[in-house]
């Protein structure tokens, strides 16, 4: 998945599966990777509550350690099979995301006037210690300001 900044930059993030894997496990093998995929889909399909797959992995010893919120948009094209553009909007920025086969991405990416150049290996994780260092402010989660 590679994704643009409305500023000019792209980064590519791995799926959700994929980080997940990345950042739980280290480096993961394509097998590791498609397993975690199925379980990942079976807990999707079967935990029904946020506070109760928080309570199971606290009890299995695992605590939070990142937070990030954004608003999403999803565009998608019938005319244009392949993929779907999202844009994200998050505390540090505005990102747009192109989700498809690599082929359908560079295509479309070239469309919207960016090149390969453009790309940044970032997750949202890293851009945001990026961003905080550029400012001088301790990093904590990335949300949104509360009102008020």
């Amino acid at each position: 998945m590679k994704a643009m900044s409305l500023g000019g930059a792209v980064k590519t993030n791995m799926d959700k599966a994929g980080r997940l894997a990345a950042g739980v496990f280290g480096l993961a093998t394509q097998e590791e990777v498609a397993n975690l995929r199925h379980t990942i889909q079976t807990l999707e399909d079967t935990v029904a509550s946020l506070e109760t797959l928080d309570k199971i992995l606290r009890q299995l010893g695992y605590l939070p350690a990142f937070r990030y919120e954004k608003y999403r948009t999803e565009f998608e094209s019938p005319e244009r099979q392949g993929g779907k553009i999202t844009f994200d909007e998050t505390p540090i920025g505005q990102f747009l995301e192109l989700e498809g086969p690599g082929d359908w991405i560079d295509s479309t990416a070239r469309k919207l006037d960016f090149s390969p150049s453009d790309y940044v290996l970032s997750s949202y994780g890293k851009l945001y210690l990026d961003y905080c260092a550029q400012r001088g402010v301790q990093p904590g989660n990335m949300v949104f300001a509360s009102p008020g």
